[in-house]
C-alpha cells in the first residue's frame, strides 16, 4: 500500500515532476498544499512523509522552512520532513539536518530513493500511531520505564549528570538547560518531569525560535478576543496549558525585552494576564528554560536580562555535546538501530566494527538528533543485514581514511607474530591503566598521554568497554 505524502510548496513543475515519480511510478498518494496550511497538513493521521519545497534563494525563503521543521518536531508524532531545493548547497543541507530534516535534496530527483522513504515512513507512521493509541499518553508512564528514544544514559558524563537531575527533579525549583543543538535538551526536560511528582501532569513544550516576535506573546500568555487584529477568539496560551505539569520554554534567548520583562514577573510573582485581559491568572507549572546559546554573552551585549537570567539559573545543567562523549555513541546508534528496524521491519541485526569505528570517530557537529537521523536512513537503505562501513554517508566513511571494496569482507590476513604481539601489548597497557585509574577514562586519557576519543577508539576495538 503506498503513503501519503504531502508536498509543501506551489502548484507547478517541481510538483508535478515529484508527482510523476511517486504517484505514477510508484503509486503514492501526493498532495500539494501552501506552506501557510502545511501545518494542518501535517496534523492529519494519514500523512506519512512531507517533501517541503524550498523556492528560490534567501532568508525569507530558508526561515519558512525552517518554521515547517520545528512545528514538525512539536507534533507528538513528529513528521518526517524531506527539503527539496532547486540547487545544491552543502551548507544550508547542513543547517537543514541539524533542525532535524530528515533528507536534503535537489534536482534531478532519485525516484527508488523517495519511494523507499515512503514506504518506509508509511510502515513506521502506523507503528508509532497504533502504539501512541494502544499505550495512552507517555507522560503518563512510570518514570523508571521511559519511552525509546528518550533521554538516554551512558559514559560517565551522563550518568554523572542524571544523578544530578535525579537529585532535584522531585523539587519546584526553575532549572536551565543549556547546550549545542541536538543534544538533547528536550528529551532531559522530559526526563526531569517524568522523574518528578508532576509526571502525571501536562509536559508542554514551546519552541520560541520557530514563532514571530509578535506571536509569542499570544502563544505564551494567550489572548482574548479583539485583542489584535485577527484575534476573533479567545485562545489558551502555553502558561494556562501546562497546568501543575511543566512548561518548557526552548530557545528563550530569542524573547524580546518586552516578553523578558513580562515572563519575569510570570517567574517571581507566579500570576500573567492574556493578552488584552486585565484579569491575572495563577501560574502554577515547573518552569524549564533551555538554550543553545550562551546567556552570558547575551547579558553582555544587553539582549537578555539580567534579572531574568538569575531568576531562570537556580538549577543549571549543560548537556555535553557528542564528540566529548564518545562512548555513548556505541549505545545510541545501536538502541536507535534496534527502534527503527522494529519499526520498519527491517532485518538489520547491528553494525560491522569498522562501521561501529567511524560512528565513534566522527566528530557528529548535529550531535544526537545527526547521529538518530543517520540511523534512520541506514536502515532504510541498507541492503544486507548489517550495517557496513561503505553504508554509511561518505563523511562518515572518510574519518577512517579512503574506503575500499565497501560492501565486500576482505580475506582473512595472515598470521602476523609480530602484530599480534604488538596488539597484545596494547591491551596489556590499556587494563593496567584502568586498573590504576579506578576504570575511570578521562584520568586514563591522561596518563597514557592520549586524547578521551582516542582512548574509546582502542577500547571498543579491543572489546575493553
Amino acid at each position: 500500500m503506498g503513503a501519503t505524502i504531502l508536498f509543501v510548496g506551489r502548484e507547478g513543475e517541481t510538483a508535478e515532476s515529484v508527482k510523476c515519480v511517486l504517484q505514477h511510478e510508484h503509486g503514492h498518494v501526493v498532495e500539494v498544499c501552501a506552506l501557510q496550511s502545511a501545518m494542518d497538513g501535517m496534523l492529519r493521521p494519514d500523512i506519512s512523509l512531507v517533501l517541503a519545497h524550498m523556492s528560490g534563494k534567501g532568508v525569507h525563503a530558508e526561515a519558512e522552512i525552517v518554521r515547517l521543521l520545528r512545528a514538525s518536531s512539536l507534533l507528538d508524532v513528529p513528521v518526517p520532513v524531506v527539503v527539496l531545493t532547486e540547487y545544491p548547497d552543502a551548507e544550508l543541507a547542513l543547517r537543514m539536518l541539524r533542525l532535524g530534516a530528515l533528507e536534503c535534496i535537489h534536482p534531478p530527483l532519485d525516484g527508488k530513493y523517495l519511494d523507499i522513504l515512503g514506504q518506509l515512513w508509511a510502515s513506521r507512521t502506523r507503528h508509532r500511531r497504533s502504539g501512541l493509541r494502544a499505550g495512552g499518553d507517555a507522560d503518563s508512564a512510570n518514570a523508571d520505564a521511559v519511552p525509546a528514544g528518550e533521554f538516554v544514559v551512558c559514559g560517565p558524563a551522563l550518568t554523572n549528570l542524571h544523578q544530578q537531575i535525579s537529585a532535584v527533579a522531585g523539587l519546584d525549583s526553575t532549572v536551565l538547560l543549556t547546550g549545542e543543538t541536538g543534544t538533547g535538551k528536550t528529551r532531559l526536560a522530559r526526563r526531569i518531569h517524568l522523574l518528578s511528582p508532576r509526571r502525571k501532569r501536562p509536559f508542554v513544550v514551546m519552541d520560541c525560535g520557530a514563532l514571530s516576535a509578535t506571536l509569542i506573546e499570544s502563544e505564551l500568555f494567550g489572548h482574548r478576543r479583539g485583542a489584535f487584529t485577527g484575534a476573533d477568539q479567545d485562545r489558551v496560551g502555553k502558561l494556562a496549558s501546562a497546568g501543575d505539569g511543566t512548561l518548557l520554554l526552548d530557545e528563550i534567548d530569542v524573547l524580546s525585552p518586552a516578553t523578558q520583562a513580562k515572563l519575569l514577573r510570570v517567574v517571581e510573582e507566579r500570576v500573567f494576564a492574556p493578552v488584552g485581559s486585565s484579569v491575572e491568572s495563577k501560574f502554577g507549572a515547573r518552569l524549564i528554560a533551555a538554550t543553545n546559546r550562551s546567556l552570558d554573552d547575551a547579558m553582555a551585549t544587553g539582549r537578555f536580562r539580567a534579572d531574568l537570567y538569575y531568576r531562570l539559573n537556580v538549577l543549571a545543567f549543560q548537556l555535553p555535546p557528542l564528540r566529548d562523549c564518545p562512548e555513548a555513541i556505541p549505545h545510541l546508534a545501536e538502541r536507535f538501530l534496534v527502534e527503527f528496524a522494529r519499526c520498519t521491519a527491517r532485518p538489520i541485526g547491528g553494525f560491522s566494527p569498522r562501521a561501529m569505528e567511524a560512528l565513534v570517530a566522527f566528530d557528529w557537529p548535529g550531535n544526537v538528533r545527526e547521529l538518530r537521523n543517520v540511523v534512520e536512513r541506514m536502515v532504510a537503505l541498507c541492503p544486507g543485514p548489517v550495517v557496513e562501513l561503505g553504508d554509511l554517508p561518505e563523511p562518515i566513511q572518510h574519518c577512517l581514511g579512503p574506503v575500499r571494496n565497501v560492501r565486500t569482507r576482505p580475506a582473512a590476513a595472515p598470521t602476523n607474530p609480530l602484530a599480534d604481539a604488538r596488539r597484545q601489548a596494547e591491551v596489556s597497557q590499556l587494563r593496567s591503566a584502568l586498573a590504576r585509574n579506578r576504570d575511570n577514562r578521562t584520568n586514563t586519557a591522561l596518563d597514557l598521554g592520549i586524547s578521551r576519543a582516542a582512548l574509546y577508539k582502542k577500547l571498543y576495538r579491543y572489546g575493553l568497554q
